[in-house]
């Protein structure tokens, strides 16, 4: 009896010593910056592939995320105004950080309307209204 109670008492302890390293979780740390002028995008969105878990980055673009499970090696990284890109983090050492750069989305670039000279609006600010008048007055020009 004694011998089988100590036979349960080492197993039990050795649950304790040996559980942390098998359920390790790495927290992956990043910076998320435009691939044109090197920028930090603030608020990009950091997501593991096929999960509903995932992080913001902060003011400097900077993002910490956790990997609970060794199945989870892709991000997928997304800011508006840029294409969405994903990366795989397959071995990744505690206190790397690594930088993304994400490309600017093509469907985001600057308009140019010609109305009394080039003027350069980007996509938030052209109202409908304008578009409209520019329309019309490009029409009248060319006779259309």
């Amino acid at each position: 009896m004694c011998r089988y109670l100590r036979l349960m008492l080492s197993a039990w302890l050795c649950g304790f010593v040996f559980a942390p390293a098998f359920a390790q979780q790495d927290t992956i740390r990043g910076i998320v910056l435009s691939s044109i002028d090197s920028t930090r995008l603030p608020g990009a969105t950091v997501l593991w592939k096929n999960s509903s878990s995932g992080v913001r980055a902060d003011q400097q673009g900077q993002f910490s995320i956790i990997r609970s499970t060794s199945s989870q090696i892709e991000l997928i990284i997304s800011s508006v105004g840029y294409a969405k890109d994903t990366v795989e983090i397959k071995q990744y050492r505690s206190g790397e950080v690594i930088r993304i750069a994400l490309v600017p989305d093509a469907r985001s670039e600057s308009v140019i309307v010609e109305e009394s000279g080039l003027q350069s609006i980007t996509k938030a600010e052209i109202k409908t209204e304008k578009i409209f008048q520019t329309i019309t007055r490009i029409c009248l020009l060319l006779s259309c």
